[in-house]
C-alpha cells in the first residue's frame, strides 16, 4: 500500500495526516515529514493516524522521539486519531502514550 503524508499548518498547530503503512520503507519519509512539521508546529503538532494500516517499532520510535523533543521545548505532539492497528501495536510495543486505547479494543 502506498503511504501518503499531508501537512496542514495553522497559526496554533500543525496537523500531519498519515495514511497507509508506516514501515522501514516509509520511515525516511516519516522522519522528514515529522521534522518539517516540528519546525512549523508552534505549540502543537497533531498526528492523524486514523488510516494507518500498519506501523512498526521504528516508526513509533520516531514519533515518540519527536514527542519528547517537542515536550522539552514547551510544545506537544499528540495523536488525534489512531487506527485500531496503530493503537494495538503502540500498546504492545510500549508506546501506549502515543495512542490511548479505545474501549473494547482487543485485537486488530
Amino acid at each position: 500500500m502506498h503511504t501518503t503524508f499531508e501537512t496542514h499548518v495553522s497559526p496554533d498547530s500543525t496537523l500531519l495526516v498519515v495514511t497507509g503503512e508506516l514501515d522501514v520503507v516509509s520511515s525516511h519519509r516519516l522522519r522528514r515529514h515529522l521534522a518539517e512539521a516540528e519546525d512549523s508546529c508552534g505549540p502543537s503538532l497533531d498526528l492523524d493516524a486514523g488510516e494507518v494500516s500498519f506501523v512498526d517499532c521504528t516508526s513509533l520510535r520516531l514519533i515518540d522521539s519527536t514527542r519528547r523533543r517537542l515536550a522539552r521545548h514547551g510544545s506537544r505532539l499528540r495523536v488525534t486519531a489512531a487506527s485500531s492497528r496503530f493503537q494495538l501495536v503502540s500498546h504492545l510495543a510500549g508506546y501506549a502514550e502515543l495512542a490511548p486505547r479505545a474501549a473494547g479494543l482487543a485485537h486488530a
